[in-house]
């Protein structure tokens, strides 16, 4: 954050941003230990429905790529596509820690989610 925003961020600012991004981390891992079929159609809110239906239909003719950016929990929206029918694969990068890439790994299975590792994969493998 001193890299990013200088000596204009207040120190305390400083660490409420610093606790805050902890504490979201903290909880994107447990909502995704936690998720399976029932959790994602309990929790999940999704708004523009009208679009995944469009998406469903256009996938009767061809694949689609929807890109997306890195807020709230993208594992969420990977599960809550699968359950809407909508075949969905992740493009991620491996965990560091080969534990938490098998629990990881793990949750995945629970909600039908693919995931493909963007090292050494091209665009056609991901796309497939």
């Amino acid at each position: 954050l001193l890299l990013v925003f200088g000596e204009n961020l207040q120190p305390e600012h400083r660490r409420q941003l610093i606790r805050a991004s902890f504490v979201h981390l903290a909880m994107t891992i447990c909502e995704i230990l936690r998720m399976d079929r029932r959790w994602l159609l309990e929790n999940t809110i999704v708004e523009g429905l009208v679009n995944a239906e469009r998406l469903k239909e256009d996938l009767k003719t061809r694949p689609v790529v929807v890109a997306g950016g890195h807020m709230g929990n993208w594992e969420i929206i990977a599960g809550y596509w699968r359950l809407q029918g909508v075949p969905c694969a992740l493009v991620s990068r491996p965990l560091d820690n080969p534990y938490l890439e098998a629990e990881l790994t793990r949750a995945r299975q629970r909600y039908a989610s693919v995931a493909v590792s963007r090292r050494g994969c091209s665009l056609r493998e991901g796309v497939k």
